[in-house]
């Protein structure tokens, strides 16, 4: 299936998110320059991503992201957390994915991600644990 095949569905297909799913989880596929496109179009078709595919998609990315290399990849995983889940969810995964950065990729992905969560944000709470995770990731 090729990407424009998305815009003619309702819902993302099974398949397509198996696919996905797989790129993201072999370093097979997911060390290629190109993995992370998978993300940026699940992300671009989000509104028919079911919740079950973006959760699965989710734990496959808190998975693996420790053997992410690629600084794309990794930009575009934090991203697909960010712009997916509400604030809760994505602080969550930003928390427990900081616990196993490896490399310099790994946290400018989780930086970007943080900062766009705090941005604009009004609970203090959610500040509170953006800025714990910034100082954790520098």
């Amino acid at each position: 299936m090729f990407f424009e095949d998305l815009l003619e569905y309702s819902s993302v297909p099974e398949e397509y998110c198996d696919f996905a799913i797989e790129v993201l989880s072999d370093p097979v596929h997911y060390q290629t320059k190109n993995a992370g496109l998978f993300l940026y179009e699940l992300y671009t078709s989000r509104d028919a991503l079911s919740e079950d595919q973006a959760q699965r998609v989710l734990g496959t990315i808190c998975r693996n992201y420790s053997d992410y290399e690629n600084e794309e990849l990794c930009l575009l995983a934090s991203d697909f957390i960010v712009r997916i889940f509400d604030r809760e969810t994505a602080i969550g995964a930003m928390e427990n994915l900081s616990k196993a950065v490896k490399n310099t990729n790994q946290k400018a992905g989780l930086l970007v991600a943080v900062q766009a969560i705090a941005h604009g944000c009004g609970d203090p709470n959610a500040l509170q644990r953006c800025g714990a995770l910034t100082e954790r990731l520098k």
